[in-house]
């Protein structure tokens, strides 16, 4: 599989939140869009409280295209400092697991528990974060160069009001 779109990988990369949830057209197109630059996606289960059967359900439905499952502290935007391990599920993102996301939820901060796994973060081919959310705390960032902010607002325009430079 050939993934475009990172030929400026050497670029210097900027923090852009998202100032508001992308949800309904804007969050649909965000994904197709990612869909096409990101070969990995990430959904995290966090320690404690997990998913109930809905969440469940969209676990299984995405497990044929899992690529890694691993207990860890860290994953994309956040650090545990309690004891317990988190359960980090790395999938392959391609027009069938796209089609699963859109189906599970309209907006990106729905990704949480309990009827959700939590935190989607969009991976490049290096399984760099490329878009990073923590649901919980209504917060998500792009990490990308200015010519991927530029390409990125040039086929979403609707996103462009929606991202603040850090």
């Amino acid at each position: 599989m050939q993934v475009t779109g990172f030929a400026h990988m050497n670029e210097i990369t900027k923090m852009y939140d998202l100032i508001e949830e992308p949800r309904g057209k804007i969050y649909q197109a965000l994904l197709m869009y990612a869909q096409k630059k990101c070969p990995y996606f990430l959904l995290v289960e966090p320690p404690g409280a997990g998913v109930d059967s809905e969440g469940t359900a969209v676990l299984l439905s995405l497990v044929q295209f899992l690529v890694e499952e691993k207990a860890t502290k860290e994953w994309p935007g956040t650090i545990h400092l309690g004891n317990r391990e988190a359960t980090a599920f790395t999938f392959n993102f391609t027009p069938e697991s796209l089609g699963l996301l859109l189906d599970a939820t309209n907006g990106l901060y729905e990704w949480r528990l309990p009827s959700r796994p939590e935190n989607l973060s969009l991976l490049r081919p290096d399984r760099s974060p490329w878009l990073t959310s923590i649901a919980h705390e209504t917060d998500a960032y792009f990490k990308i160069s200015e010519k991927e902010k530029s390409e990125l607002v040039s086929e979403i325009p609707d996103l462009d009001g929606l991202l603040a430079k850090r």
